[in-house]
């Protein structure tokens, strides 16, 4: 009933008055598709975070250390946006070590070795980027890390 009734309205509507009907429904439909495409997008962005966090739970990660890896993958996503807000080589060095499935405690202990060595820069966020993609373990990238700062000559720096 009520479609035969916009049917018989739009049958009795001029031209211009159907193109601006045609318009204003075509626009509404764009804005309808387009609010329903943000939140799907945040749904599924909440569905992630859900899953990693559970994951970084299961693996038996303090509650400190989750919040590192989510700051840091927030931080790399800004990045990768432009934003410039990760341009902090600490945070690409645990982005890096996160992304290599680097235990939170040896994250933890990678940052730790770096600070005292120092603190961290570009070219040992590469070194370690490397290091991670290739799964060196922790104790590797550590006596590396600590090899470096002391000025000894490492396999890895030669």
């Amino acid at each position: 009933m009520f479609v035969i009734g916009v049917v018989e309205w739009l049958a009795q509507l001029d031209k211009s008055t159907l193109r601006l009907v045609i318009l204003a429904a075509l626009g509404a439909l764009v804005v309808i598709v387009w609010v329903v495409a943000v939140a799907w997008r945040r749904v599924r962005e909440s569905a992630s975070r859900a899953s990693v966090t559970a994951e970084l739970i299961r693996r038996g990660m303090s509650a400190d250390e989750i919040v590192r890896v989510l700051l840091a993958a927030q931080l790399a996503e800004e990045a990768e946006g432009g934003s410039g807000a990760a341009d902090d080589p600490e945070v690409l060095l645990v982005k890096h070590l996160t992304d290599n499935h680097y235990e939170g405690e040896d994250v933890q202990r990678i940052l730790d070795a770096a600070r005292e060595e120092g603190g961290i820069d570009d070219r040992l966020v590469a070194l370690v980027k490397t290091m991670a993609s290739s799964w060196v373990d922790t104790e590797s990238i550590i006596g590396v890390i600590r090899g470096r700062g002391a000025g000894k000559p490492t396999a890895i720096s030669a």
